[in-house]
């Protein structure tokens, strides 16, 4: 599962660790608030593709970041997952983070 991760999917995690060790630097405030270190983006997968078979739910999408590491299992497996997030400028950010997780075509 880690050792196939969809380019578009590796570039979105990298360029959203990158805003974040900015934003660290800098003191800049994004939409976001700062994504989980890649090790428990790796975690958050592995839970998720040993939990019981059934489509995963995220509730509060954020960016996007944790939404790409459940996204592995559940490409990886065929299950679906359905996040919600009710701010907008936060939806917006995970948008992108959903064009990033489409087939190139």
């Amino acid at each position: 599962m880690f050792n196939e991760i969809p380019t578009r999917i590796a570039q979105r995690m990298h360029d959203l660790e990158e805003r974040d060790s900015k934003d660290r630097v800098d003191g800049t405030s994004t939409a976001a608030p700062a994504p989980s270190p890649p090790e428990t983006g790796r975690f958050i997968a592995l839970w998720a593709a040993s939990a019981p078979s059934g489509a995963v739910v995220e509730v509060g999408t954020s960016a996007g970041y944790s939404t790409l590491w459940l996204a592995l299992p559940c490409r990886a497996t065929g299950r679906t997952l359905t996040t919600y997030e009710i701010l907008a400028d936060k939806a917006q950010l995970a948008r992108r983070v959903r064009q990033a997780q489409r087939p190139s075509t």
